[in-house]
């Protein structure tokens, strides 16, 4: 397993995928702003070079102290094996304390 920064082709990939990822409507909540202004706090994981995971966040306008993860999936056939998520949230969280966050709130 891989993770790195979201690109397009992989937003583009994600809001194909997520409703059925979250098991109900959800790509009206993955907006590209994530993408193209939150960049550096939104990641996938992937594995043999297909996504398997995602983490969107990003770092409070009023308080740059605090940051917020939005969406967290993994793809249905990657559950429960292998820590994932838990990655996911670790590279959010480095992510951010190296921009001097030291809150991280999910709205999720």
């Amino acid at each position: 397993m891989h993770i790195r920064s979201l690109t397009k082709s992989d937003f583009d990939f994600l809001v194909s995928v997520i409703d059925g990822w979250w098991g109900w409507p959800t790509r009206d909540k993955l907006y590209p702003v994530y993408l193209y202004q939150f960049g550096d706090t939104a990641f996938v994981a992937e594995e043999k070079g297909r996504v398997i995971g995602f983490v969107v966040g990003f770092i409070s306008q009023t308080d740059p102290r605090e940051a917020y993860i939005h969406l967290v999936a993994t793809g249905p056939g990657s559950r429960r094996r292998g820590g994932i998520a838990r990655n996911l949230y670790k590279q959010f969280f480095a992510a951010v304390a190296a921009h001097g966050c030291q809150r991280v709130r999910a709205i999720t």
